[in-house]
């Protein structure tokens, strides 16, 4: 490493000794307990630090620099960590060095690629400033050696990794923001990073000495960058021969990567051994940027974000019980500069999440979900990444995102041969089996059980069973062949019938909300199909269109397309903004001892129709409500409740008018006359008039008027359901603007009855789908906190400890 990281970290390694002083005490970090709350108050402890070391004179540079070839660059780097930070560059904090840096004559490399990297992220009127920094770039470019040197020498023969990566972010910010660079330059970087990879596939500081993971990390994201911007056509139009060399040489560097990641060294891979290099924060900080060029969430068995930031976190500050401190041992300025950076950028929402199969048929545009979040954060003005999952990665990693994109040539289940009928089959039977629970048809629980478990299931795959459970989460799968090739589209139909064999895929209508839900989409819209179940769409299919194509090529004259794009992910990710990467979807808590718990019975009911349309929801409440009460939860025929016989909160859900049948609303009967517990009936998704069916039929049945359940206080002592001590809760945003924002009290109806033991209430606000802690804006209910909150009640009888 040389320039402004080499004097610097050289200078101040000798302070404290990066990796000495954390190993006498236990861990207070790991990867696994790291907790958003954490990564904020690090955040804000490293600005606060960093604001201290600020001098009026020389800002956060020294006043003498120790090295004449990177002078006055520690300055552009802070600013830089700050405002990926967050700080805003009209901070009163942060001006005096922004309007200084902006003044200021830079001679050197790392100084002008740091303050270009700054300026990419300021507003428009820093063009001139960001335009003038990438002439300067491009003038003392050394195209022989495709490097730069510390000062402008465009005639150096020496290679410097660690000037290239900072030359070519600074490009890259250019770039991003409209200052064009020529094709040449990114060719050049190419061509000599593709002929200096050794043949482990790693890379070292210069061209021949021995490859360090910093090193291999910065041409990794060097080459990922060139990619996007020389081979966006390659990918497309069949002149693969380029683009297949670049991507080779990724992959050999990040199987390199994969071979060797430490998340508490910076290896660098010797003869005989692997040593440490040091030089840790930078590593850090190179770790970031090559993982959100191309969309690694781990380097082989690591969490990258996590198992650093623990490792940070550990490095720099203990725990109190007001929070985060800092120890006594400050960092110098440019890694704290390096960890606000690597902290902000890591945390950064994942907007979508790219499957990937077989590389060779599943990445064939190996930038198209990076142009297309480029394209989201263009519209959305929000920071946001992406990243790729496979089969391997667990169902956390999938449900990260709001949308799943998957799109390629070839049929990627093969042996999903469509024979004649299947489909049909396992749907009547699954319809046969509802309408004799409806019947009553089942003369005990053994046999019901037996029927059920005799049911046709999807096909033991590992994708379709993986799929199923994505979707169940409440994921959205977006897909389209390449080059609208008919047999990947025909595997996605074949896909998703049989994960949901009673749904059919309908071409959605012009009006669809994927057309108007945010850009009112004119002229030829792109064909979609949609595969919807239990109230909501779980796959679009984009049949007639190659879109990884106008996203690989950035093909924005494609205006329609774009504009359908943005609306799903707008409708997939609720019209909120997305949670950062450490929120944890999952609701599990930590059980303690079934045996010392009172144990609930949760019934989930059986009718003719559409009687679970999130079938894991009943699950998530359990596992956030498993350190409270011993759940069991058990599924019966609504025409056979009249059979049990202890107390059981039953729980009916829908979506659509349903007629109950005779043996239905006998046994409803029955269990108020008899029964203990209670039942609830719910409108899953807030849409359809299930519970506006069932109201009316058993209106006529028990003659009782129907009651808000907060006005019912003295009906509740008995069954143990009291909603009247809900006092406050909050709604989704559609429902939100449907009630105003003033109505902070629940709608739960309830229907008098003279037993004491029972008592039955209606919700025709969503309570499912808000369990599952996923967003979706079109859902009409309550948050996930107050549907845990209500059904606590419900099913416990009182609110959560």
């Amino acid at each position: 490493m040389g320039g402004l990281v080499l004097g610097i970290l050289r200078a101040c390694v000798v302070v404290y000794g990066i990796l000495g002083w954390v190993t006498v005490a236990s861990a207070q970090f790991t990867a696994e307990s790291l907790s958003d709350d954490d990564i904020t108050q690090a955040i804000a402890l490293l600005i606060e630090e960093t604001m201290e070391d600020w001098d009026p004179q020389t800002h956060w540079d020294p006043p003498t620099p120790k090295y004449d070839h990177s002078p006055l660059g520690q300055t552009p780097l802070t600013i830089l960590g700050l405002l990926h930070a967050g700080v805003k560059c009209q901070d009163p904090r942060l001006q005096p060095s922004v309007q200084w840096m902006l003044k200021t004559s830079l001679k050197n490399t790392y100084p002008v690629a740091c303050r270009a990297q700054a300026l990419g992220l300021m507003p428009e009127a820093t063009r001139p400033a960001l335009e003038q920094d990438i002439r300067w770039l491009l003038r003392s470019f050394g195209s022989e050696a495709a490097c730069w040197g510390y000062r402008a020498q465009p005639n150096t023969k020496r290679v410097d990794n660690s000037l290239r990566q900072y030359g070519a972010l600074a490009l890259w910010a250019g770039e991003q923001r409209g200052v064009r660079v020529p094709l040449s330059v990114w060719s050049a970087l190419e061509d000599h990073l593709l002929e200096e990879q050794r043949t482990d596939g790693g890379w070292g500081y210069t061209a021949t000495d021995a490859p360090r993971s910093s090193m291999t990390l910065a041409a990794l994201t060097i080459l990922a960058i060139a990619q996007d911007w020389l081979h966006s056509e390659n990918a497309v139009r069949g002149q693969r021969d380029a683009l297949e060399r670049n991507q080779e040489a990724l992959q050999r560097g990040l199987d390199w990567v994969d071979r060797y990641f430490d998340p508490k060294s910076n290896p660098v891979v010797g003869e005989e051994d692997v040593q440490n290099h040091g030089w840790w924060w930078y590593h850090a900080y190179c770790v970031e940027r090559v993982a959100l060029a191309t969309g690694r969430h781990r380097f082989g068995t690591h969490d990258w974000y996590r198992t650093i930031a623990a490792r940070m976190l550990e490095l720099k500050f203990h725990r109190s019980d007001t929070g985060l401190v800092r120890n006594r041992h400050p960092l110098n300025a440019v890694d704290r500069a390096f960890a606000l950076m690597f902290l902000s950028r890591g945390r950064v929402p994942v907007a979508i999440n790219k499957l990937i199969l077989d590389p060779r048929h599943t990445n064939r545009r190996p930038r198209d979900a990076a142009n297309w979040t480029e394209h989201l954060i263009q519209t959305t003005e929000e920071e946001l990444n992406w990243q790729c999952v496979t089969l391997d990665d667990p169902l956390g990693k999938w449900t990260q995102a709001p949308l799943l994109w998957f799109t390629g040539r070839e049929r990627f289940l093969p042996e999903f041969k469509n024979k004649s009928g299947e489909s049909q089959r396992v749907a009547q039977d699954h319809v046969a089996w509802r309408e004799r629970c409806a019947r009553g048809g089942f003369p005990n629980r053994q046999a019901f059980l037996t029927a059920q478990a005799n049911l046709p299931q999807p096909p033991h795959h590992q994708l379709c069973r993986k799929m199923q459970a994505y979707l169940h989460q409440g994921g959205l799968l977006v897909a389209s062949g390449d080059q609208r090739d008919r047999s990947f589209i025909a595997s996605v139909r074949e896909l998703g019938q049989q994960i949901y064999p009673e749904d059919s895929w309908e071409t959605v209508p012009q009006d669809h909300w994927i057309y108007s839900l945010h850009h009112k989409v004119r002229g030829q819209r792109p064909v979609v199909e949609a595969l919807s179940s239990g109230g909501r769409e779980r796959i679009l299919l984009f049949p007639s269109t190659d879109v990884s194509a106008a996203l690989q090529q950035r093909d924005h004259q494609k205006v329609q397309l774009y504009h359908t794009l943005n609306n799903i992910y707008l409708g997939a990710s609720g019209l909120q903004p997305l949670p950062v990467r450490l929120h944890d979807v999952k609701i599990e808590a930590e059980n303690k001892d079934p045996q010392m718990l009172p144990k609930v019975l949760v019934i989930e009911a059986v009718h003719r129709g559409d009687w679970n349309p999130e079938p894991t929801s009943t699950k998530k409440l359990s596992a956030w409500m498993g350190s409270s009460c011993n759940i069991k939860i058990e599924q019966w025929p609504l025409a056979n409740l009249d059979g049990l016989k202890q107390k059981a909160f039953v729980w009916v859900r829908g979506i659509h008018q349903i007629d109950l049948t005779d043996q239905e609303l006998q046994s409803l009967q029955s269990f108020v006359q008899m029964g203990q517990g209670v039942i609830l009936f719910e409108t899953v998704h807030g849409e359809g008039s299930f519970c506006q069916s069932i109201e009316q039929q058993l209106s006529a049945v028990f003659k009782q008027p129907f009651t808000r359940a907060c006005d019912s206080r003295d009906l509740h002592a008995k069954c143990n359901a009291d909603l009247s001590r809900i006092r406050c809760v909050s709604y989704q945003p559609r429902t939100t603007r449907l009630l105003g924002s003033h109505d902070q009290s629940h709608r739960i109806r309830t229907l008098a009855i003279p037993n004491p033991e029972v008592k039955i209430f209606f919700s025709h606000e969503d309570l499912s789908f808000a369990l599952l802690n996923r967003p979706w804006f079109n859902t009409n209910g309550y948050t996930t906190d107050s549907a845990r909150m209500i059904l606590h009640h419900l099913v416990h009888g009182g609110p959560p400890e």
